[in-house]
């Protein structure tokens, strides 16, 4: 408690109308300037570029990030850095958008956005965007946090080493890899010291992120950056899902002390196109037409068998129950399971962990099902309309609410919407419960109601979600799994 106190004391604040000159914050890391940005009538200031690491490039190329040493001079906070090493031809429209289209291997900064004017006499819970990008490609300032600051949070969006520059590792102590992760915890140590100068709480930090950014497991509240990295220290993490399923491990004791939301979209399986488009040739098929079963069942069902229960012979199980004679069907069979085994299974899994003997701690669970008139990742086939909300559909409405792109995100109702979600989003930042006002309640997710909450248009509380379909991998399987591990012993 001194540590806070000492840097809220030490952290002076002056706070500048719009109409001023650019406002400056004084945190323990140096002097920054930053610059005041209208959204929806009101202001937002800026911090844009900020270092919260050395550079890793020459010595510390493939090395864990070091603190960034304090400044002493203003650093110029105005306009935003560049975006890590990565291809940029697999998403041309967002670069299209991008103030900075630079790439760099200097590139471990965040941006901090706060709202209306800085304050540290009322601390803002802080809500810390990690962007998605499948770890190869994405940036912090491909998304505009703006709107989510305006409910009265901070809200910080960070850059990692993406691919190979965040990822390599030669199998020993000379390249350890996994230096994104080590990116993503220096960042919330950055923030940690840093953040009550901006008027943040360190003791109210939530970590969200879409796609590749959600999987630091998902959303926590309540708990400083440091107490956040303890955890990340315990070796037995090497072995998460087992020391989750543990209710008395140290790592399960922790996780479920947390307050957590997670959920996916309705159709994750958008990605199936772009997963499976390279065995086309080789396996005589027309992706347009659909997904034929030795896609199933000697390409995606050995995949599953082998990530997921470490078992390739279960693999003909899945193939047994996903095949279907009729082209159109099998390939949204495809599609379910590789949406429901990448991402559902897992997610559904997590709240069921986080749900058992919670004490004090709050779990909800979601599934996000409002469709777009377009795809801002990549082309689909014909056969997947309809099957719910692609991968990442919800970002346009979570951080805007109007675009060229879409007219239903600039209608009255689209608008509404965007405020619904942010609303519940940050409500879950500053208390660890998305509700309040006037919004649909959302019933807390258990082990026996299983309740979760489709987020559309008009929310809509609903129960068991999948059932059939999760029952099946996240039960029968590992039944057949371990009924073969016994009898073989």
């Amino acid at each position: 408690m001194t540590s806070f106190l000492t840097l809220f004391v030490s952290s002076l604040l002056v706070a500048h109308a719009a109409s001023q000159s650019p406002p400056i914050v004084v945190t323990p890391s140096g002097p920054i300037r930053g610059v005041v940005v209208p959204a929806l009538g009101q202001d937002v200031i800026q911090f844009r570029n900020i270092p919260y690491a050395k550079p890793p490039i020459g010595e510390l190329r493939f090395r864990k990030p070091e603190p960034i040493k304090p400044w002493t001079k203003p650093l110029d906070g105005t306009a935003f850095g560049p975006s890590c090493v990565q291809f940029k031809d697999l998403l041309e429209g967002v670069w299209e958008r991008l103030e900075n289209q630079e790439l760099s291997e200097d590139c471990l900064q965040l941006n901090v956005y706060v709202p209306r004017a800085i304050s540290t006499s009322e601390k803002k819970a802080v809500m810390v965007y990690i962007h998605g990008g499948s770890f190869l490609i994405g940036q912090a300032a491909a998304d505009d946090p703006s709107f989510l600051a305006l409910k009265d949070v901070i809200v910080v969006s960070i850059n990692y080493r993406l691919g190979i520059f965040g990822f390599l590792s030669t199998g020993d102590d000379v390249i350890k890899g996994n230096f994104a992760i080590w990116d993503m915890i220096e960042s919330l140590k950055w923030i940690n010291r840093n953040i009550a100068a901006f008027g943040g709480d360190p003791d109210k930090v939530t970590i969200f992120g879409e796609s590749a950014g959600g999987l630091l497991t998902e959303c926590f509240q309540k708990k400083t950056a440091d107490e956040l990295l303890e955890v990340q220290m315990d070796p037995t993490l090497n072995e998460p899902i087992d020391s989750l399923r543990d209710p008395n491990s140290d790592v399960s004791v922790f996780f479920r002390s947390l307050d957590v939301i997670a959920g996916t979209t309705s159709n994750e399986g958008s990605l199936t196109t772009y997963m499976f488009a390279e065995h086309q040739e080789s396996m005589q098929f027309d992706m347009e037409q659909g997904l034929p079963t030795p896609v199933l069942c000697d390409v995606l069902g050995p995949a599953v068998a082998r990530d997921m229960y470490g078992d390739e012979s279960l693999s003909d199980a899945i193939c047994k129950e996903y095949s279907s004679d009729d082209l159109l069907q099998q390939s949204k069979n495809i599609n379910y399971l590789y949406a429901e085994s990448c991402f559902v299974a897992p997610a559904l899994q997590l709240v069921e962990f986080h749900a058992q003997d919670r004490t004090s701690s709050n779990t909800y669970h979601y599934v996000y099902s409002q469709e777009l008139s377009f795809t801002f990742l990549f082309p689909i086939p014909a056969w997947i309309d309809g099957m719910g909300a692609g991968h990442g559909m919800e970002l346009p409405y979570m951080f805007g609410p109007a675009s060229q792109n879409d007219e239903s995100l600039a209608t009255d109702e689209g608008r509404e919407f965007t405020d619904v979600l942010v609303s519940y989003w940050t409500n879950f930042a500053k208390t660890g419960n998305p509700n309040g006002g006037s919004l649909v309640p959302w019933e807390q997710f258990s082990s026996t109601s299983r309740d979760y909450l489709e987020l559309t248009f008009k929310p809509v509380q609903g129960q068991n979600l999948f059932e059939k379909r999760m029952n099946f991998l996240l039960h029968e399987l590992p039944n057949i799994h371990n009924n073969k591990a016994k009898t073989e012993l």
